[in-house]
């Protein structure tokens, strides 16, 4: 019997990590690019109106700031969670398997103070802007920069989830069950790396 309600706790687990990955993939990917075809409308439909029609819509520079802002907050985090953002690893490179993990566990640390630090000033800031609203379309300030929050909450989870990832690689490898390995250069994990 216990057995049988195990079996079904990793059923359930797996389930719930879909629906985590879809929510994810839907505000990191999905919602961004429903963001920037927004933007990319409005600034044709625009640029139809000014020269083609001859009166400039309004209403299109507030949608194309608004979606631009939504799309780059919002797919921000999708960099960090498939590692895939712009880094100088000309030192980390060089280095070996524990060179690597210190570099890591450092930057992901000293990321996750900064965004940690960050969380409570910018929701007040947001909610803040509740008081303002954009000049033509009427939009409330908070809920253009609510993506803000957005992204600042989904990075520091982004982050601390590979920071314990490392942190538990680091005490298997200082408990013998596991050499650390260098990194590969295409993504994450330690795929096709040397061991140290």
């Amino acid at each position: 019997r216990i057995m049988k309600t195990f079996g079904k706790g990793k059923k359930t687990m797996k389930i719930l990590k879909k629906i985590g990955l879809f929510l994810l993939d839907f505000i990191e990917v999905f919602m961004p690019v429903a963001a920037l075809t927004i933007t990319f409308v409005s600034f044709i439909a625009n640029v139809i109106a000014r020269y083609i029609v001859g009166s400039p819509l309004n209403a299109s520079y507030e949608l194309c700031l608004t979606g631009l802002l939504w799309c780059l907050l919002l797919s921000a985090p999708y960099a960090v969670r498939k590692d895939n953002n712009v880094k100088f690893t000309l030192v980390y490179d060089r280095l070996n398997g524990a060179g690597q993990m210190a570099f890591r566990l450092l930057g992901n640390g000293f990321m996750i103070f900064c965004l940690g630090i960050m969380l409570y000033p910018c929701a007040d800031w947001v909610m803040f802007m509740a008081r303002k609203s954009t000049a033509v379309l009427r939009i409330p300030m908070h809920i253009i920069y609510f993506p803000f929050i957005v992204f600042n909450v989904l990075a520091l989870g982004h982050l601390i989830y590979d920071f314990v990832r490392d942190v538990i690689l680091l005490i298997r490898a200082i408990r013998g069950k596991e050499p650390l390995q260098k990194k590969s250069p295409e993504g994450n994990g330690a795929e096709g790396g040397e061991s140290v």
